[in-house]
């Protein structure tokens, strides 16, 4: 089952539509990607710090190749501070607080709650009161040493190894989404499915257009209305948005290419390009399996969009 809880955002998109599919990374869906918790403290530390400890660990992640995920995923990176102690000493004209703090981060897999991979190191900080201190031995986080690359190695091979060795439960939960005509939380499932984990991903990606069709067959008019609703707004980013979903060999590809023709001339020469692009998905100019995984990963991301203030752990 999916879980719900606390959704951030970013996560794949195709510029290949621009700015009405574009949202704040463009990160694709099959790229290993870590979701970094809030930090879990204990003393006083203030928001401004707990924010620095985020944005250190994140860019650790992206620098390292691992995508940071903008939803509550199924590997998720949990930091931790604490406070162990703050002393004052003399200083000059006023005295100096220094903050002896414990800092620690485990990487896991959250439905069995594994460990795959921790880093820890003690920091110390000063300032004149107990938050600039506890602040100020944050900033003294830094992630060049080997101990730090090779606590994102080890993570990075242990979630490869976690879709390998769970891939047919994995491909047996997606099919029970589709069963339940739950076709969007199946393909999230299926398109989530890590490059790096070959066999698994290729299997994942066998199975995703057989879904992706089968919901075009019972959605798609739907898509069409919902478009057809936008443009009568003048809201076109999300007329063009909705039409990216269609699949160009379904049963509203007609109906879609249509819709465009009619409303292209009413959209702003500089949005003119992005609707010739999804003009040309479903006309057949783009080859129809890459015209077909753009539409199915811009349908995935919206509906994971979609799950504001929830968690959705995929696999």
């Amino acid at each position: 089952m999916l879980y719900y809880k606390n959704l951030l955002v970013a996560g794949l998109l195709l510029t290949v539509f621009g700015a009405a599919a574009q949202t704040e990374e463009n990160t694709k869906l099959s790229t290993i990607s870590l979701y970094v918790a809030p930090p879990v403290t204990t003393g006083e530390v203030s928001e401004a710090a707990r924010s620095m400890i985020e944005e250190k660990i994140t860019s650790l992640i992206t620098e390292s190749g691992i995508a940071s995920a903008w939803y509550n995923n199924s590997f998720v990176a949990e930091p931790k501070l604490m406070v162990n102690g703050v002393q004052t000493t003399a200083g000059g004209m006023r005295n100096i607080m220094v903050a002896d703090c414990s800092f620690s981060i485990i990487i896991k897999q959250q439905n069995s709650a594994i460990i795959f991979s921790q880093y820890s190191r003690n920091i110390k900080g000063s300032g004149f009161n107990k938050e600039e201190a506890v602040s100020n031995a944050i900033s003294q986080i830094e992630f060049a040493d080997d101990k730090a690359a090779k606590f994102i190695e080890n993570a990075k091979s242990k979630i490869i190894s976690y879709y390998n060795q769970n891939c047919e439960l994995i491909l047996q939960k997606a099919e029970k989404y589709r069963s339940m005509k739950e076709y969007q939380a199946a393909l999230s499932i299926l398109l989530t499915v890590p490059e790096e984990a070959t066999t698994c991903y290729a299997r994942a990606q066998q199975k995703a257009p057989a879904v992706f069709k089968e919901m075009q067959n019972l959605e798609c008019k739907k898509y069409i209305l919902q478009a057809q609703t936008a443009a009568a707004a003048k809201d076109f980013d999300n007329a063009l948005e909705t039409l990216s979903w269609i699949d160009p060999t379904g049963v509203c590809q007609a109906e879609a290419k249509a819709l465009i023709k009619k409303i292209e001339a009413e959209t702003t020469d500089d949005k003119k390009k992005q609707w010739q692009f999804v003009f040309k998905a479903l006309d057949g100019t783009i080859e129809i399996g890459k015209a077909r995984a753009a539409a199915m990963s811009n349908l995935t991301l919206y509906w994971m969009r979609q799950q504001s203030g929830r968690t959705i752990i995929v696999n």
